[in-house]
């Protein structure tokens, strides 16, 4: 696989991680670690695949050896899922998660101590 294209893609991929998940980092291993619980498993797997691919290119013996259609489809998969991302839902998803957790907290506490006073006053 030439490395010019294999740097295309991988810069492609760079980019989106950086605008979709604010991933931080020069390199893209760097920024797959940044982003590593927000990302799907698939998406891991193929930014994986496109990490040992980066570093077998950087060998023009080992170049020889990348495998290009995993490549392309590990690239596929990770355009797909970082086009379709969207990180405002993601963030407002995130909002009433906390805020149920809280009220469920706060109303098994305020169970626990209804029982409690109820429970007192039955002695």
């Amino acid at each position: 696989m030439d490395p010019d294209i294999l740097n295309q893609m991988t810069s492609r991929i760079s980019e989106l991680l950086a605008d979709k998940l604010e991933a931080k980092g020069a390199r893209l291993d760097k920024q797959i670690a940044f982003a590593r619980r927000q990302l799907p498993a698939r998406a891991r797997k193929a930014g994986a695949v496109l990490i040992e691919a980066q570093q077998m290119a950087q060998a023009p013996q080992l170049a020889m050896k990348i495998d290009v259609d995993a490549v392309n489809s590990a690239h596929k998969v990770m355009e797909l899922y970082l086009t379709e991302f969207d990180a405002e839902a993601d963030k407002s998803r995130k909002r009433y998660n906390r805020w149920s957790a809280i009220a469920g907290q706060f109303l098994l506490v305020s169970g626990v101590m209804l029982g409690l006073l109820w429970w007192v006053e039955m002695i």
